[in-house]
């Protein structure tokens, strides 16, 4: 499985690279055309990790997510991008036991990143939350 797009019917398959380890896996979900540059926002699968958020740009993979990796799962849905400005959504899920009710299944928090930079929506009494989309105004 590779995320992709298709342009006037040709598949375009992102690059699957990662500075993390191996990837074995990624999915885009969110799609944005900036002039001639061709944005995608989703996530690479790790081996013996959890998911990164990447963001693609003509192709290029960017890890957002990074060493966080190896303690939460991390997931984009949507991507816009305005005057050099990028923000994508998705949420993170903490890969940490014995500190949330787990009766209500592993929690998810809403996350944003702007150029790069993770911000969260809720605070940690928060137990399930997804960012699903961006526009920018």
């Amino acid at each position: 499985w590779n995320a992709c797009y298709w342009k006037n019917g040709n598949r375009v398959d992102m690059a699957r690279r990662s500075s993390y380890g191996t990837c074995i896996g990624s999915e885009a979900f969110g799609i944005f055309i900036d002039g001639s540059d061709i944005y995608l926002a989703g996530y690479n699968m790790i081996v013996n990790k959890n998911g990164v958020a990447v963001k693609w740009r003509n192709g290029n993979t960017h890890e957002l997510s990074g060493d966080s990796a190896l303690v939460e799962w991390h997931h984009l849905w949507d991507i816009a991008v305005e005057e050099g400005i990028k923000i994508s959504v998705g949420y993170y899920t903490p890969d940490i036991s014995n500190e949330y009710n787990y009766d209500l299944g592993l929690p998810s928090f809403p996350i944003y990143y702007v150029n790069g930079k993770r911000y969260q929506l809720e605070d940690t009494e928060y137990q399930w939350g997804e960012a699903t989309g961006v526009y920018i105004y």
